[in-house]
């Protein structure tokens, strides 16, 4: 392919770091969005709020259309204005196939956004729901679906409500206390605790590169642009920063509200737990399709946790994709994620089949989806499973998988009960880096090297060998499998360590080791895939609510709780874990000097530890595993 156009977070509706998977020879893409232009009338208004703000909106109709339909609205924070074309393009790259079915589509810029006045608050709580003079996402949703079926013309009543990460959240915002007219809403890859595991946070362990490239287009560029790097090499260039600090103190210098409240609120305080919404989902009352890729690198946690809370009114479906890419019609590579190879456009499944069939029929009157309580692609074996909950019971049990001393993972032997040790040293002026170097921003397009496609998307799914031989991680590896080994539903690991600081992240991997000769798909050959990843940091093994100092020489019991996966590992196989301490820039490096505010770390308070793993009677190291 010798021309490429990067689709912009705003054209697809996703979030920043998600662009990279939309890739189209740009003539074809110029082509469908010129259509897809021609065939829609435009009408651009500003929407009253309850307070008197006035939100832009544009609403398309078909020119074709006869009778009533239904709408369809998608409110985000990107921006919805076209410099090039007479329609915002996501009416193209973000509604396959749901245009043929002839919606009136509304695009909405959220409150302080672009050209909708107010104040901008990223993801704020529902405040509506304690005092009904305030305003939120909520109230905003419903007084737009209010205007909307007053205003519109030929509209049967019924408002669907789509959008992906921060679009998927603001359509959960509009399903809670929803609007009568709302219908169904298909929130995609949505936010419920950025403190937990979805976006800046991982337990309460700050996602550097995130949150810095993420906050910084949002509220110190007026038109999102990336920040300007000037070295090719994100690690070095994150690494030479220093400590947290130094990024206030250098770059953002008090610029950006939410960079400065996340300094403030490190602990699970309040200020998070007022924008966890999981009790609020008790007051969903509308369909609720929820969508979640096995490789998201930033909001796998919340679809999760989202369809946990619905009850019977949620539908879960889980696909082999990484953020927002199950909605990318227009992606380079459809049937996976190189060098992966799912064997069908997984996507054009999910568009086709899973949401336009689900708004159809509770917006259009069609005939009800056969879907069930949750639907989950199940990799290895690229098949699509059923389950009447996620997480399913595991039919065939929790299997207890034992880590040994020598590196090893035992399927069917006890724990070890001779006392050993398993040792890295953390040094945090040389930590493991997430990718293999070199690597860019995760955001691309902007610095030193302005043809850069980000790596950022697919991180997750990349081979982990880079990682595996380093001193400072750990391996502990299964023999090869002699059969079918089926993971479905929240594994947990318990290790017992020690640390010579008085802090420490502590993060492992589970890892599906392929053989290590494939003739017929030569680069798989030994390729370490990760299934998915928990960061634990030391200073809330005893709560979340007050961090706390760690004693050198204490040996902790610490869980590690896998937010999902669905994967059989093949004949050949092997079940690995890699264990580490540093994640590098993805998690921000811990001093392991203990400090009661991150954020307020000094350079010398970043020390080398020794970690070690404690094996002995009373002291086991396991792997539990759901099967099915």
């Amino acid at each position: 392919m010798t021309r490429t156009v990067l689709i912009s977070t705003m054209l697809a509706g996703l979030l920043v770091a998600a662009a990279a998977h939309a890739v189209e020879p740009a003539d074809k893409l110029k082509s469908d969005i010129e259509a897809t232009c021609a065939a829609y009338e435009k009408t651009d208004v500003m929407i009253p709020m309850r307070d008197g703000v006035r939100l832009h909106t544009e609403i398309y109709r078909r020119k074709d259309q006869t009778g009533s339909t239904a709408i369809l609205m998608n409110r985000t924070p990107y921006g919805i204005d076209s410099a090039t074309y007479p329609c915002t393009p996501t009416l193209t790259t973000g509604l396959q196939p749901l245009r043929d079915d002839g919606y009136i589509v509304v695009f909405q810029d959220i409150r302080g956004r672009f050209k909708s006045e107010g104040s901008f608050e990223m993801l704020g709580p529902l405040r509506h729901l304690t005092d009904p003079k305030a305003t939120d996402e909520s109230t905003d949703a419903w007084d737009t679906v209010d205007w909307l079926v007053k205003n519109v013309p030929d509209n049967n009543g019924k408002v669907g409500v789509t959008g992906v990460s921060y679009g998927g959240w603001t359509s959960m915002m509009a399903g809670i206390d929803a609007h009568p007219a709302v219908a169904a809403v298909s929130p995609q890859a949505s936010p419920i605790d950025t403190w937990i595991g979805d976006d800046f946070w991982r337990n309460g362990a700050f996602r550097l590169n995130y949150g810095f490239e993420y906050t910084g287009a949002m509220e110190l560029s007026k038109t999102m642009e990336p920040f300007a790097f000037d070295e090719t090499d994100s690690y070095a260039w994150y690494l030479k920063q220093g400590a947290l600090k130094n990024f206030d103190t250098r770059i953002i210098g008090g610029r950006s509200r939410f960079w400065s409240e996340m300094m403030q609120h490190q602990t699970h305080d309040g200020y998070w737990s007022g924008r966890n919404f999981t009790r609020e989902l008790r007051n969903v009352r509308v369909p609720v399709l929820s969508t979640a890729g096995w490789w998201d690198a930033e909001d796998f946690y919340g679809p999760l946790q989202i369809s946990k809370g619905l009850g019977s009114n949620g539908t879960l479906v889980v696909g082999p994709w990484t953020h927002g890419s199950w909605n990318s019609a227009y992606a380079e590579n459809k049937r996976g994620i190189a060098p992966l190879d799912f064997g069908a456009d997984t996507g054009a499944y999910w568009r086709q089949e899973i949401q336009r069939s689900f708004l159809a029929h509770y917006l259009l009157g069609k005939p009800a989806p056969d879907l069930p309580r949750a639907l989950s692609f199940r990799t290895g074996v690229n098949q699509w499973m059923r389950y009447d909950a996620w997480p399913p019971k595991p039919t065939q049990g929790v299997q207890s998988l034992a880590l040994g001393c020598d590196g090893t993972i035992a399927l069917n032997a006890p724990p070890a009960t001779k006392p050993c040790r398993a040792s890295y040293v953390s040094d945090p002026a040389n930590p493991v880096p997430y990718l293999s170097r070199p690597f860019g921003p995760f955001y691309g397009g902007r610095g030193v090297d302005k043809t850069y496609r980000s790596r950022w998307p697919s991180w997750e799914a990349q081979d982990q060998r880079f990682a595996a031989n380093r001193p400072d991680t750990l391996l502990f590896t299964s023999p090869p499998l002699t059969e079918q080994f089926v993971l479905t539903g929240e594994a947990e690991l318990t290790l017992h360590v020690t640390t010579t600081g008085t802090d420490g992240d502590f993060i492992v991997k589970l890892i599906d080791i392929y053989p290590p000769t494939d003739p017929e798909h030569w680069e798989m050959a030994g390729y370490q895939l990760m299934l998915d990843h928990v960061v634990q940091p030391g200073r809330y093994l005893e709560g979340n609510a007050a961090p706390k100092k760690m004693q050198p020489g204490r040996v902790y019991e610490v869980k590690f709780h896998f937010t999902g996966n669905d994967h059989a590992f093949l004949p050949g196989h092997r079940i690995a874990l890699q264990v580490q301490s540093t994640l590098f820039p993805v998690i921000a490096r811990n001093p392991q000097t203990y400090v009661d505010n991150i954020f307020e770390a000094r350079d010398s308070d970043f020390r080398p530890a020794k970690i070690e793993i404690v094996f002995g009677p009373g002291q086991a190291n396991r792997l539990a595993l759901p099967r099915n």
